[in-house]
């Protein structure tokens, strides 16, 4: 009897163990510091650098692909677009970035936000989170004091390795030159290069655009050649 009422209490503390880690691993998995990733899909074959198929933006230059969450949303791709985006300030980080597309809000002619595409040369000293806080404290000296930035989330990384992400968020002051003062830059980053993904919206819009633009930055996804 009493080595029966010793092995089921035994298994009962064995499963409440297996519980335990199972709750931990969920938690740990949610806030981000543990990211199980399957391995790099093969990048889908099409001709020239660039395309878009269906919802789905593809650089072969950069072997990335990054989504539209529905069709209130465009995409332009390199070839379309015209002219670097204007931030309504000047940031060195970007100034060698190679901007690759641009994803569009609409609502009727009415453009509610963005998401702008760029990649940038790095080396192996650099991660995302050295890129997101060097370009946060680039626009950090942009302003005065006197101008209300307001940094309402400081960078937060995401993943490890090639998974790894981070990203933080800043309200600009209010002037006629800055277009789309909510701004969430997040950086990514793959041997020489970064990509930078920034997402922008008005006051009155970010709100409407916020879900749109966390399923944006969840969709990009690395290839493999």
């Amino acid at each position: 009897m009493y080595f029966r009422q010793t092995s089921i209490k035994s298994q009962i503390i064995f499963l409440l163990v297996i519980l335990a880690v199972v709750i931990f691993l969920i938690v740990v998995t949610k806030m981000g510091a543990f990211k199980m990733s399957a391995p790099l899909r093969i990048f889908p074959h099409f001709e020239g650098k660039e395309t878009i198929a269906g919802n789905i933006y593809y650089n072969k230059t950069y072997l990335f692909g990054i989504s539209r969450p529905n069709t209130r949303w465009r995409i332009a791709s390199e070839r379309n677009l015209k002219q670097p985006p204007d931030l309504g300030f000047r940031a060195e980080t970007l100034d060698s970035a190679h901007w690759v597309a641009k994803l569009i809000r609409y609502s009727g002619d009415e453009i509610w936000g963005d998401v702008l595409v760029a990649a940038l040369p790095s080396d192996s000293s650099k991660n995302s989170v050295w890129w997101a806080q060097k370009f946060l404290s680039e626009i950090s000296a942009t302003f005065s004091p006197l101008d209300s930035l307001v940094i309402t989330q400081n960078v937060t990384p995401r993943g490890s390795g090639i998974f790894q992400s981070a990203f933080f968020m800043v309200e600009l002051p209010e002037k006629d030159t800055i277009e789309y003062p909510v701004m969430v830059p997040l950086f990514r980053i793959r041997n020489d290069f970064a990509i930078a993904i920034i997402c922008r919206a008005r006051f009155d819009t970010y709100d409407l655009v916020k879900a749109d633009f966390e399923k944006i930055l969840s969709s990009f996804e690395w290839f493999q050649e």
